[in-house]
């Protein structure tokens, strides 16, 4: 990700630091999505939105480890991820440790777009389950 100032800087660190206390576009830090499968339930929500950042909390709820979570968005839709995250054709999937129980991701887009429901996937060993999350609608 290219920071072009402060300003971008200071907003993207406490988007990342500070759960938000008011809603951004219309998403309250309450609205968690929960997608349960074969005994696992993990949860999943859009934080808040600076400029093109979309900012996700992801957290085990019960069940096994996760292993690895995605959101659909098309590959030329997306500038950057955060925690190294890989962007692939129509999704950007991020693997994560067995110690793993919460944490913040990040997905910058190439260009605005509006908010709608896309789709998140969560594994935890070979099974696996989706949900619907708010996020970036890119028909490119």
């Amino acid at each position: 990700m290219v920071i072009h100032n402060l300003k971008q800087l200071h907003n993207l660190l406490d988007l990342l630091l500070n759960e938000p206390s008011t809603p951004v576009n219309n998403v309250s830090a309450a609205d968690e999505t929960v997608i349960t499968f074969q005994g696992n339930s993990l949860g999943i929500n859009l934080i808040g939105v600076e400029g093109r950042t979309w900012v996700y909390r992801v957290r085990e709820i019960s069940g096994n480890d996760l292993s690895q979570w995605s959101i659909d968005i098309k590959k030329q839709c997306v500038e950057t991820v955060s925690n190294n995250g890989e962007i692939k054709n129509r999704s950007v999937i991020w693997n994560v440790n067995n110690s793993f129980a919460e944490g913040l991701f990040a997905i910058t887009t190439d260009a605005d777009y509006p908010q709608g429901e896309v789709t998140a996937s969560m594994k935890v060993g070979n099974k696996s389950g989706t949900g619907k999350v708010l996020g970036p609608v890119c028909n490119k």
